[in-house]
């Protein structure tokens, strides 16, 4: 194929997907060498790099936001999407075109091809999406990228990049202990891998005791210079947003519900200050703007009222008691109907037992993945401490009985890749939102 006019967005979302059966390979080569063949499109682009197991996606959007707000032609790289492949990439808060999408492919897909045929291994799915992200910056001529780790640090495609003007280690827990290691001190080991010399380091503020040990350690290592993230004071929280004080702001309001949001929102405040100190212009008037105007997909993330229904990808043991916090805080007294499924190599004994005894009724479905754990197992599982639950057909189904049940709110929670089913039961477009 001489053009790629003829090369639509159903072609380029068939060939990401189809390197699914690569698998996940960690390691820097392939991507390296599958950028050098595309004209090194990272290295016209200034980055902010963010990893840690929870929370980088919420300061990755929120970072974007704001950077947004002060003016610049800012890019947002975040996976995995919720609703449409598109969210992954976006420019100034707006998904890139499935134009855009196709044209960028069709030189990746090329690239991959003409590395095979020199004997190379063939780019896995997260590589050459992350290709394709940095063409489309590069491309829009992006001031600044907020560029969010996939798995892990050290070995993530996203760690091609080599001259950030700042990283970010946000909350380190227990997640793809396959890949990452099975203490906390040895994920934070890999998290620090995105740490370059000289690159000032910002940290969430409450890591735990064992991690936060290893990234100082990092850090002194790299001559990175840590920024700690400050400590809020919340005045208000509603499942439509917070308002808080933190690092010299007052009454900033943030349109992410939870307050393990504003938390993971200070790490954004400090990151703000480390580029503002590099001499990027930032007013006080673009981080309120910015964050008034966020949103970030299947995080605490209202889709609909009468009842109210709101989606959560928590999928982990932090994410799961951040959730449960949000619960009990936004929701006290309020009959509540859970919808749950999960993935069979995440840690859903601990979940159905931590949401225990929050929900008149629990309801499982089985995730739209390879990797999915059964409705009925995840039932199973859920019975010891739940008093009402119900293994579902289908997602359609769960949505049927959580409504027909009589709530004042459900919320669907589990994996991310649930939850754009679950929007389409609800029956509402992502833009109604």
């Amino acid at each position: 194929m001489k053009h790629s006019d003829k090369y639509n967005c159903e072609d380029a979302l068939a060939f990401i997907h189809g390197a699914l059966k690569l698998g996940s390979k960690l390691g820097l080569s392939n991507i390296r060498e599958l950028l050098r063949r595309l004209g090194r499109p990272h290295e016209k682009l200034k980055f902010i790099h963010i990893a840690g197991t929870n929370g980088k996606g919420t300061v990755t959007t929120s970072l974007a936001a704001v950077l947004s707000a002060a003016g610049y032609r800012t890019g947002a790289y975040t996976s995995p999407f919720v609703y449409r492949f598109n969210e992954r990439i976006q420019i100034d808060g707006t998904e890139i075109s499935d134009e855009a999408l196709a044209r960028n492919t069709f030189l990746v897909q090329k690239a991959c091809e003409a590395m095979v045929r020199d004997g190379l291994n063939h780019p896995t799915e997260f590589e050459i999406v992350t290709a394709v992200g940095l063409l489309c910056f590069a491309e829009e001529k992006c001031d600044y990228v907020a560029l969010e780790v996939g798995l892990g640090g050290r070995l993530d495609a996203t760690n091609a990049i080599e001259n950030p003007l700042c990283t970010a280690i946000c909350a380190v827990g227990y997640d793809h202990m396959q890949y990452l290691g099975e203490t906390l001190g040895e994920i934070a080991a890999e998290k620090c891998g995105i740490l370059k010399p000289g690159v000032p380091a910002v940290l969430y503020r409450e890591q735990p005791e064992e991690a936060m040990a290893v990234i100082r350690e990092k850090c002194a290592e790299m001559n990175a210079e840590i920024h700690l993230a400050a400590e809020p004071s919340i005045t208000e929280s509603t499942h439509l947003g917070s308002t808080f004080s933190a690092a010299g702001y007052k009454d900033i309001f943030l349109s992410l519900a939870g307050e393990h949001m504003v938390k993971n929102v200070c790490v954004t405040l400090e990151i703000i200050d480390v580029l503002r100190k590099k001499g990027v212009s930032i007013p006080d008037a673009a981080v309120y703007a910015g964050l008034r105007s966020v949103r970030h997909r299947g995080r605490l993330e209202t889709v609909a009222e009468n009842p109210l229904f709101i989606l959560d990808g928590a999928h982990n043991a932090d994410g799961i008691c951040a959730l449960c916090t949000a619960v009990k805080t936004l929701f006290s007294g309020k009959k509540i109907v859970f919808i749950a499924g999960m993935l069979e190599d995440k840690e859903y004994n601990k979940a159905m037992k931590k949401t225990g005894g929050l929900a008149e009724k629990l309801i499982t479905v089985t995730v739209p993945s390879p990797r999915a754990l059964s409705a009925e197992k995840l039932a199973e599982a859920a019975r010891p401490y739940h008093k009402d639950v119900t293994a579902a057909s289908s997602i359609k189904e769960a949505v049927e009985m959580a409504r027909a049940a009589d709530p004042d709110v459900i919320i669907a929670f589990g994996s991310l890749y649930m939850l754009g089913d679950v929007y389409s039961a609800v029956r509402l477009e992502p833009d109604m939102v």
